[in-house]
């Protein structure tokens, strides 16, 4: 969702198009241990691009996210969690723009009173996490917990998936999940789960503030192409394939996606919360997005990594 207000902080609003001349270029001098790196990814020569349908899905403007250890670019991959070379994530980004956490007196991270030890130390107990990750959970995620508003979009989905009985993404799981216990971990879960984390021991409320207001409507085809009857069954056939085949086997994000439905729809009275830190019960760590990073008011945005 694009803002229409012009008055707003910059780290407020979603960052589009127009909006990308005013940033900093920032350079691996400029990070911080801690930094959040959030990027949209680019599919060359393909027809069309799966971080598209990620942005699209999840209302940012990005498709992945990774966390900053003061060397690497810690983050999940098609090979488990690694800590990857910042400069060559160009190769795979459209753009990468540069994310810092400051708590609500407004001090940044690495200050006297927000040590970055903490969140790096947590982020390298994921490393090596043997949990592969892929887009296409993400996107399986996303699909659960937003709503598709578009049949072009549903489409997608399917394609995306190999059809509405989800062939790549099972074919995915079969091939890198070998039991029941060991669910995947996606990029933003990465992230959210670093900083939470960080939290209880240190003595330093480090979790990330998410504003939730924008997941509170749950609903399947909202718009004049809804009265179409083959995109309506196509649409409950996927959620109960996608629902089962998760089920099945990634029980645990299964788990929180069906927990966090059940407070979304319970905050949708008129006490509701309008925001819950990524990580808690009532935000896990697995249900956080993209999106939801970028949104969060914490991070305030620095810049574009150009190196």
């Amino acid at each position: 969702m694009k803002s229409n207000q012009t008055t707003a902080p910059l780290q407020q609003q979603l960052v589009t198009g127009e909006r990308f001349n005013e940033l900093a270029n920032l350079s691996l001098k400029d990070l911080r241990p801690g930094d959040v790196i959030l990027s949209r990814g680019i599919c060359p020569g393909k027809k069309f691009c799966i971080s598209d349908v990620i942005v699209k899905l999840d209302g940012g403007d990005y498709s992945h996210a990774a966390f900053f250890d003061g060397e690497h670019f810690v983050q999940a991959t098609t090979k488990g969690v690694k800590a990857s070379d910042p400069v060559r994530q160009k190769e795979h980004q459209s753009y990468l723009h540069v994310y810092r956490f400051h708590n609500e007196q407004g001090e940044p991270l690495d200050s006297p009173s927000l040590p970055s030890k903490p969140l790096v130390d947590v982020s390298h107990t994921l490393l090596n996490t043997p949990y592969a990750y892929d887009e296409l959970v993400l996107v399986a995620t996303l699909v659960l917990m937003r709503q598709i508003t578009h049949v072009s979009l549903l489409k997608d989905i399917i394609e995306v998936f190999g059809g509405v009985a989800l062939t790549k993404l099972r074919n995915w799981i079969k091939k890198h999940v070998l039991h029941n216990d060991e669910d995947s971990i996606i990029c933003s879960e990465l992230v959210a789960r670093t900083y939470w984390s960080a939290s209880p021991s240190k003595g330093v409320p480090y979790g990330l503030p998410i504003p939730i207001t924008h997941r509170h409507k749950l609903k399947a085809l909202a718009t004049a192409d809804a009265s179409d009857v083959e995109s309506q069954q196509d649409y409950q056939e996927l959620m109960r394939n996608l629902e089962s085949l998760l089920s099945e086997t990634q029980p645990q994000l299964m788990t929180a996606i069906d927990l966090h439905r059940e407070q979304q729809q319970l905050m949708q009275g008129a006490n509701s919360r309008d925001v819950l830190i990524g990580g808690s019960t009532l935000l896990p760590a697995n249900c956080v997005s993209p999106c939801d990073l970028q949104r969060s008011p914490a991070l305030k945005l620095m810049g574009n990594y150009i190196d």
